[in-house]
């Protein structure tokens, strides 16, 4: 039939508590008001395939971001390491934030995620308020146009700056990073 593609790749550990959680998120965000699809897996996992070729593939494929459940029992398993060091992978230095890391209860969170910004559902008082702050960083493009919120005035400002800028100014990748002194003929600021 037809291909099914989703919103977000679940990354948990089935034992313990994580599976309830998982149980309230798609409860939640797979209903209206948010209208979400997940690919959990154990529950969407169809036999026969190795389960980590199916993780990789619908992860890389099929979602468009992966949500990781950060717990002490996250950090038990294999499967959600594989699946959280994959997914990191395809989003290198968080620049397209495919990984969101979601705190289900307090724990140590793994060093590959710390440069992450993540949703944390461990005080009872905020779960109400993070549940449409999940659901807008999931319906926010991976790879944003400048056009959608820079004006014409400052892309074209942008441009006129741009054949200004030293070479100290730039990463090798291109990128600007921050304003330097001019540089004096003797190569000093």
């Amino acid at each position: 039939g037809d291909t099914l593609y989703y919103d977000a790749f679940v990354i948990y550990n089935p034992v313990g508590k994580d599976l309830e959680f998982v149980k309230e998120l798609s409860g939640k965000m797979e209903a209206p008001p948010y209208n979400l699809k997940f690919c959990i897996p154990w529950r969407d996992d169809l036999p026969g395939p190795s389960r980590y070729e199916v993780s990789a593939h619908m992860i890389a494929t099929r979602c468009r971001r992966t949500l990781v459940i950060l717990s002490p029992d996250f950090l038990k398993s294999a499967a959600a390491d594989f699946q959280l060091k994959f997914a990191h992978c395809l989003s290198p230095g968080a620049r397209s934030k495919k990984v969101v890391p979601v705190f289900s209860a307090p724990c140590k969170m793994p060093d590959i995620l710390r440069a992450l910004s993540f949703v944390d559902f461990t005080n009872p008082g905020l779960r109400d308020w993070n549940w449409p702050r999940l659901n807008a960083v999931l319906q926010c493009p991976l790879n944003p146009d400048p056009r959608d919120y820079m004006s014409e005035a400052e892309l074209e400002e942008l441009k006129l700056n741009a054949g200004v800028i030293t070479t100290r100014m730039w990463y090798s990748t291109g990128v600007l990073t921050m304003n330097f002194p001019e540089e004096s003929e003797d190569n000093t600021p």
